[in-house]
């Protein structure tokens, strides 16, 4: 089995997932002020309309917020992920070279 990262995309795709968390938390921002806004319209049911604009919206506030601090976590995890994949990729190519340097004896017989 082989395995082979390409860091430059994978870092390409970091930076574009990274790129959608403004759009996820406007989201969020428009559904609580959504659930507010639906709040304050129900002018006949003062209970109702108190659970919208504070309950539920905090709660879709909260669940925004900890959906985010998600998503950032698995961008910053992925991103930690392939730089240790690279710097040992190069670590790995280091030793690689000099093991083969020490190998290579040019009075070896039949070496040329």
């Amino acid at each position: 089995m082989f395995y082979d990262i390409d860091d430059k995309a994978v870092r390409g795709t970091i930076s574009n997932t990274r790129g959608t968390v403004p759009a996820i938390e406007s989201s969020n921002r428009d559904l609580k002020n959504g659930a507010s806004d639906l709040g304050g319209s129900l002018l006949h049911s003062k209970q109702t309309s108190a659970a919208l604009a504070g309950d539920v919206a905090s709660a879709f506030e909260s669940a925004g917020q900890a959906l985010v601090e998600m998503v950032n976590n698995n961008i910053d995890s992925t991103d930690d992920a392939v730089q240790k994949y690279t710097q040992g990729d190069q670590l790995m190519c280091t030793a690689a070279n000099a093991g083969n340097q020490q190998a290579h004896v040019s009075d070896m017989p039949g070496m040329q």
